[in-house]
Formats: structure tokens, sequence, C-alpha cells
């Protein structure tokens, strides 16, 4: 406690203490001044310091303020409050708060800092770098790097998630490695690190952008685990004077996505054609989905013939898109998108709804093939969608068949065998669409409830010249029977493929453009009493555009 003269007339041992005294009966009857310089005496503080804690005790006592913190050399932290007695003067309570100090400032580090590599984080990377860019000279090229990690989640599958944490720290210790003084290195995600460096020219950033890749790519040796990681990078390099770092970021990760789908080396450097493609592509998402909402696409059908008889048996629901603007679509563009977009349910219901209700049309002398994604196949209400559209439209269960790739069916196998399975005992056809692409697994034949098995065109593109490719067909086929399966051959397109096919493979059906490409149900509708060896002779004098 302080008198009105700034004279301390109460001292307790605590505070004693922390101003450097044994006793408090040191502190009492001294004035502020004359306490300071007697602890500045005992080495408890050096000028600069004593100056410091001599201005704010002032303000305390003259009431400028009423609470203040102070640091000693020794790297104590105090908090100071101050409480005006009208009577005595002022109580000065002192209070060391180091401990609170100290988790304010890790929690702190932690808002900015990677906990697992130490480095900046996505919050404090903006600062780190502007400190960075502010040294370079002027006519630098600065380069932002965002790296990709590969196959980080089946390293965590395999060996555990601390293996997976030391795996990053020796990652982000071989980016400190190759030029960590003269580049900023962060840490923005699960498997995502991002560089900034500068560089004199467009081509040293482009060798420094090699030299890291090298670096980093390969084998690691954690933990007595030998893991070898692949890495894809996006480069965006632009002059330091024009540095925009939230607009490298985003053409980083537009090239990281080039990088992924289309180049052999890993990497890409952003140029301006990605961001159109980019802008491109967003347009015809936001095109898609009213498209799908406004129930804009059509379905197509291809038939599926029977080998013995070449009669039409069923046709194969296919989705279209015709755009006002740029015409038609590939589903191999759309539905990816549509998948990526969560809208591929939607898609496939519409699909479902077209098929059956055309199937009716039909008067049931053909059934019809429709498409289910992975997505669909975690969704226990597509079950219900699919039964609900059967009865509404007074279809026989086993006039639908629904395909189903090996890709969607390892996403979630219990998930995926339980639907199925229910399809199936509504007596629903379930087929494995392009086998032989994928896992090509004999227990999903073997386990799952599947009837039909559909072989990729790629198994007959070449069993005219090449007699290994017809054994393996036949070899596929011979098993599939075993297993109690028919067999659907995809893409047939000569009548030299269809000859062998009858002679030597023994599959029940075949679907391909000898038989027709993809046509409307009115079309489909129109075949249904032509004989397939009109469609054969037809392509032996080039004719098939014609019955298309």
């Amino acid at each position: 406690m302080f008198d009105s003269g700034q004279t301390i007339t109460v001292a307790n041992m605590r505070a004693a203490k922390m101003l450097g005294f044994d006793r408090p009966e040191t502190l009492q009857g001294r004035s502020l001044d004359v306490l300071l310089r007697l602890a500045q005496l005992r080495g408890h503080f050096n000028d600069d310091t004593l100056a410091s804690l001599r201005v704010k005790m002032r303000d305390l006592l003259n009431g400028s303020k009423q609470r203040d913190t102070f640091v000693s050399p020794a790297n104590r932290h105090y908090e100071f409050t101050a409480t005006p007695d009208p009577q005595h003067g002022t109580v000065l309570v002192i209070q060391d708060v180091t401990r609170r100090a100290d988790a304010e400032a890790q929690i702190n580090r932690m808002a900015r800092y990677d906990s697992l590599t130490g480095l900046p984080n996505r919050s404090q990377f903006a600062e780190v770098a502007g400190a960075y860019t502010g040294t370079v000279q002027l006519g630098a090229q600065i380069a932002l790097m965002v790296v990709d990690i590969d196959g980080l989640k089946r390293t965590n599958d395999t060996f555990g998630h601390r293996i997976g944490d030391e795996l990053l720290r020796a990652v982000a210790d071989r980016l400190a490695s190759v030029d960590a003084s003269q580049a900023v290195i962060s840490r923005f995600g699960s498997d995502e690190f991002v560089l900034l460096f500068a560089a004199t020219s467009h081509d040293e950033a482009l060798l420094r952008v090699e030299r890291v890749m090298a670096t980093i790519s390969g084998q690691y040796i954690v933990s007595g685990h030998e893991i070898l990681i692949g890495v894809h990078s996006g480069v965006a390099i632009a002059e330091a004077t024009k540095l925009d770092l939230a607009a490298m970021h985003m053409n980083a990760d537009l090239a990281l996505d080039v990088a992924k789908k289309e180049t052999q080396k890993k990497w890409a450097v952003f140029v301006d054609t990605m961001d159109h493609s980019f802008r491109s592509k967003q347009r015809l998402k936001g095109d898609l989905r009213k498209a799908i909402a406004d129930g804009a696409l059509s379905v197509a059908y291809q038939p599926i013939v029977n080998v013995r008889t070449l009669r039409m048996t069923a046709c194969e629901a296919l989705s279209r898109w015709d755009h006002p603007e740029f015409g038609a679509i590939s589903p191999a563009e759309f539905i990816p998108m549509a998948e990526e977009m969560g809208l591929i349910s939607e898609l496939t219901r519409s699909v479902i709804e077209r098929a059956i209700m055309d199937c009716s049309k039909w008067e049931s002398r053909i059934a019809v093939s429709v498409n289910l994604s992975s997505h669909d196949l975690r969704n226990m209400d597509m079950v219900n969608i699919i039964h609900s559209t059967l009865r509404r439209h007074d279809i026989e269960p086993h006039l639908l068949e629904v395909e189903v790739t090996e890709g969607a069916i390892i996403t979630d196998r219990e998930t995926t065998g339980s639907v199925l399975a229910e399809l199936k005992d509504y007596g629903i056809q379930v087929a494995i669409d392009d086998f032989g692409t994928g896992y090509s697994s004999l227990s999903y034949l073997k386990d799952l409830p599947v009837t039909k098995v559909k072989i990729d065109r790629s198994f007959i593109a070449d069993i005219v010249k090449e007699g290994r490719s017809l054994k393996l067909l036949r070899g596929i086929v011979q098993m599939s029977h075993e297993l109690g399966l028919s067999v659907t051959i995809e893409g047939l397109e000569t009548s030299e493929q269809s000859e062998l096919i009858n002679q030597w493979i023994g599959a029940e059906y075949v679907q391909g453009y000898l038989y027709g490409a993809a046509m409307s149900a009115d079309e489909i509708a129109k075949l249904l009493d032509i004989p397939m060896e009109q469609r054969l002779l037809a392509a032996k004098n080039d004719l098939v555009p014609l019955l298309h």
C-alpha cells in the first residue's frame, strides 16, 4: 500500500520477493523512486527495465491506469492492479502470471504454427510470407509451390497414425533441407505443404521446383518401415512487384489439379488456360445442377443382344446431356462432375424413372439396365426408390438390371453387399460392369449377390488378331459360367468379332456398335421385331448407320 505521497506503508513478503528484497520491512517507509533505485543496485533490474517499470508504476499510482503488466529480466511475468483508497492512498496488487503468460504464448503458437512439424500453418503463412517477400530484390520472381503427398491415408491405414505423423515430419525435414534459409515453408493440411521462394529468373524457379520434387519424392525409412511416397505439385510464378498471395495460391491449386490428371512429371506450372478451363468447368457445374433439377438430361439406350437368337433381349440406359450452347457433353465429363458435386444420386433417380417408364412402353418384351454409382450403393434409400418406381409403372423386377463397377463395390463392401442383396432378393438382376479393368477379384463374384458379368470392351479389341486375347476371354467366360453367372461382352464392333464370340467364347450376350449405338426409346421400340441378322448384313454392306 502506498500513501498519497507514493511512500510504501504496508508490504507483504510476496511483494518483497517479487521486487528482489528478502524482508517486507525493507520496503516500508520508502518512496517509489528510492525503492526502484535500491532494486537496481541489488542487480534485480537493468537501466532499461527499471525505466519501463518506473513509468508503469507511476501511471498506476497516479490513477492513469488501473492494470498493467511487466516482464522481468528473468522472464517472469507480473500483473499490477491498482485500487485507489481515498483515506489511505493506493493498494497495489502484484501477481506473478508467468504460467498464464506461458500458456497464452503456447496457445498463440498453436494457433499460428503446426504442432506436428513446427512449420507456420495456414493462418500464419501470409504474415511470414509477407515479411519474406519484403526482403527480395526488385525484378525477382516469386514462386508459390503447393505440394501434395500421395498415399498418406494408405500409410496411416497400413502402419498407424503414429508412423504417418513421423512420415510427415520427415517430409518437412527434407523440404527444409533443400534451402530452408531461402524459402518460406508451411504446412496447410494433413498432406499439403506450401513453399514460397524467390528466384532471379523464371528458369531458375523451375530448377528449384525440380530440386524440391526430387528431394522429397521416393523412399523414407520411418521407425524401421520402408515407405515409398509420390508427390504432386502445382506452381504459380509471378514478379515480386505484382505479388498477390491469394491469387497465386489459387493458381497453384489449379496447376496441382492438372498435375494430378495430365502430366507425367508430377508437377505443373500455372498458365492462363488453366484459369479459363476452371471457369468453364465452374459454369458447366452450374448448368449441370440446373439441368438435373429441370429434368433436361435425356436417356439413350444401347441394345444388348442374345448371341444365339440374335434378338435384342435388353438395352442399357445411358444418360445424355445436350447443352444449349456447347452441344453434346460427354458422360465421361458430366458424370464425374455430378459425383463431385454430390448430384449423382439425383441423376441416377432420373435415369431410373425414365428407363423404367420407357420399359413399360415396350410392353415387357425386353429388359432395361441402369448404372449405379458407388454413392448410390451406400444409400439404402436407393432400394426403396427402385422398388417404388417398378410398382408405379407396373414392371416386373426381373426386367430391371443394375450395373455396378468393381471400384464402386470396394468403396464400402459391407453396405454395398446389403444394397445389392436386397435388390437381388426382390428379383432384380445384378451385373458387374467393366469386369477386368478394376480389381478383378474372384471373391467379389463369389461373395456378392451378382447374376451377370459384363466383360470390358478392351478384352475383344484384338481377338481377331491375337490368339492370347481370345484364350483369355474364353477363360473368363468359362470361369463366370462355373460360378453360375451369365456373361455380356461389351464393345462388339465387327462381324468378325461376332463370329469368334459365337464360335469360341460361349458368352450369352453381346453389346456394341455392331448392333447399334445408343438411341432413343422410340427407336428401340422400332427394333423389337427386327431380327439382328439384318443388322449383321447391314454391317457387311456398311449400312449400319441407316439402322441406328
